[in-house]
């Protein structure tokens, strides 16, 4: 499925991926994130859109970071996401709206990525500091694989 779909539960509307209506928790979560962050993601949308991700990486990663320190899942990020696309792509044409969508779905997997990448940090982060740093990280990835 495009991202059009992704979180519409069938309907083909953009929205989010709770069939749009978010939980409680995510609500609050979000709620902490600055008002600017808004105008921020749609604008960082836009230049994804024309320039692609090769200049971008750094304001990816950072927003990333963000995010994860907030507590947002990756499928709240992604809701996140999807609203704030749904607002830039209002008004536009077919074409440029499938155009606009192909370019955020790569903007989504690259954040997806990142976000990834902050959660993983923070985990090994967390399991140095619980067993004051004196293991390898095979023997923290082996704990972590017990504990799923």
């Amino acid at each position: 499925g495009d991202a059009c779909t992704a979180g519409d539960g069938g309907t083909g509307e953009l929205g989010p991926g709770t069939g749009g209506d978010f939980d409680e928790a995510a609500q609050n979560r979000s709620a902490i994130l600055p008002p600017e962050l808004d105008t921020y993601y749609q604008e960082l949308v836009r230049t994804y859109v024309i320039m692609g991700s090769g200049s971008l990486v750094t304001e990816i990663s950072r927003l990333a970071d963000l995010l994860a320190e907030a507590g947002l899942s990756p499928r709240e990020v992604f809701d996140f996401h999807l609203l704030r696309l749904g607002r830039l792509v209002r008004g536009l044409g077919n074409r440029s709206t499938r155009h606009v969508m192909a370019r955020a779905d790569l903007l989504a997997l690259e954040l997806m990525i990142h976000l990834g990448e902050c959660y993983q940090r923070r985990l090994h982060e967390r399991l140095s500091v619980d067993d004051g740093g004196c293991r390898g990280q095979s023997e923290h990835a082996d704990d972590a694989m017990r504990q799923i």
